[in-house]
């Protein structure tokens, strides 16, 4: 969303009556649309549930997912916990749907300025909400209060959504990722190997392998997604510094963004990756590094549940340092926030609605708060726990979250930098070069081909 829908052409007005009247007619045939976990107002409390005092201020969440998702059963356990120590204010969580389902209903809610008071919701789906006035600007409630901006937040975490919304902060960060290289460290240890960090000890890995006719890096370039580990190559090339020369055409891809391609092109010329990596896809690949096949892949945390089968056998970082031929810097990492809970504009129907509000939000960065997060296996929180150590959890899930927190520099998906809509070229240009398909200087000509046609 580029900007703010302002419903000003007839199809657009047409569309929207539709759509609320297909809501108003699943709501009079019986059917909650979402659900809601919140009781009727007469309905006698279940043991157990936190009976609010008469007058409360009631707030409602609205969360991603299913009843049946582990994000989803983790968030309310945060609310209720919030509700038992604050018996004045009741936050109501309210079941959004599956991913596709729950971005249309924020958007329509969007046009028509009806967005619940928090909602979840990624940095760009959200653009220009602060200008459209659907949220709430809450800068200066985080910056003015000393205990929240003291909460330690994944670095980076706010960056898109300042971006986004006119340097302004119009919610909190709930959900953190983790993007880089996983190994095998007993393949590596039968090897008599370590674990690379700088591109060197990679490349000698990668010949290591491949001299005992193992494949090295588990990669389906079907899939032109999964190419997570390879984005930090280029701002370890400077592509954040040599964005705006790219833009105003002063310099191109071309020019100063050989060197990364360079780098992946190496790896295949080394025999790293499969040899129908262009027909393999992710699922495959995945099933390569946890059956023991391949020692290396690179993605993301979310696969933390995969990995913790394979016990204290798997290792990560972000990716390798000592590249050739640069001065940027080296220690970077495809970290950072994929969702926030958004504070919506109906916060300031009353100072008793937005104070209740702030208190909530505020708690969700707290450390207490993001400990039950971790104590129902939500992975993983955008801030620090209370004590993780009191958690239990396996080895990988344990270091990816204390990664997040680790003195890397937090870098985002390279083309970003230039323009969002080179996502599926860029993601083509890194799988072209894996595949062998295209060289690095053709992947390089590729960009600035495709950045010309969106300008």
């Amino acid at each position: 969303m580029k900007k703010m829908k302002r419903l000003r052409d007839r199809k657009r007005i047409i569309g929207l009556m539709a759509a609320m009247a297909l809501l108003g007619s699943c709501m009079a045939c019986g059917s909650k649309m979402p659900q809601e976990t919140e009781k009727t107002e007469n309905a006698e409390p279940e043991a157990g549930e936190n009976n609010t005092a008469q007058g409360a201020i009631e707030l409602e969440f609205w969360l991603v997912g299913t009843e049946e998702d582990i994000h989803y059963k983790a968030l309310p356990a945060v609310c209720e916990a919030f509700n038992e120590a604050n018996p004045g204010i009741k936050v109501n969580c309210v079941v959004g749907g599956a991913s596709d389902d729950y971005h249309k209903k924020i958007s329509l809610m969007a046009d028509t300025n009806s967005l619940p008071d928090f909602f979840e919701l990624e940095a760009a789906p959200g653009e220009g909400f602060m200008e459209g006035g659907v949220v709430t600007d809450i800068t200066d409630y985080m910056q003015n209060d000393s205990e929240w901006s003291s909460y330690k937040c994944v670095d980076g975490a706010y960056d898109n959504m300042l971006k986004l919304q006119n340097g302004k902060y119009v919610g909190v960060a709930i959900n953190a990722s983790a993007a880089g290289w996983f190994f095998n460290k007993g393949m590596f240890e039968e090897k008599n190997l370590q674990v690379p960090d700088t591109w060197d000890e990679l490349l000698d890995a990668v010949a290591t392998f491949q001299d005992a006719g193992i494949t090295p890096i588990a990669h389906g370039a079907s899939d032109l997604w999964s190419v997570w580990g390879y984005f930090p190559m280029f701002d370890q090339y400077g592509i954040e510094s040599m964005a705006e020369e790219i833009k105003d055409g002063s310099v191109t891809w071309a020019d100063c963004m050989v060197e990364p391609f360079a780098r992946i092109g190496e790896l295949a010329a080394a025999g790293a990756y499969p040899q129908n990596t262009s027909a393999m896809t992710y699922a495959q690949a995945l099933a390569a590094f946890t059956d023991g096949t391949s020692p290396i892949l690179t993605t993301g945390s979310w696969e933390a549940g995969n990995f913790a089968a394979m016990e204290d056998e798997v290792d990560f970082r972000w990716g390798f340092t000592g590249m050739p031929d640069t001065e940027f810097e080296q220690n970077v990492g495809l970290k950072g926030v994929d969702w926030y809970v958004y504070a919506g504009s109906s916060l300031k129907e009353s100072d008793e609605k937005l104070e209740a509000g702030m208190k909530f939000l505020k708690y969700l960065c707290s450390p207490e708060a993001n400990q039950i997060l971790l104590e129902h296996h939500f992975t993983f929180p955008a801030y620090e726990c209370a004590d993780i150590n009191s958690i239990d959890m396996d080895d990988i899930t344990r270091t990816l979250y204390e990664r997040l927190s680790d003195d890397a520099g937090s870098v985002g998906y390279a083309f970003t930098y230039i323009d969002g809509n080179l996502e599926n070229a860029h993601r083509n240009s890194i799988s072209g070069v894996i595949s062998g398909s295209i060289t690095p200087e053709e992947a390089a000509r590729q960009m600035d081909d495709n950045y010309r046609l969106l300008k």
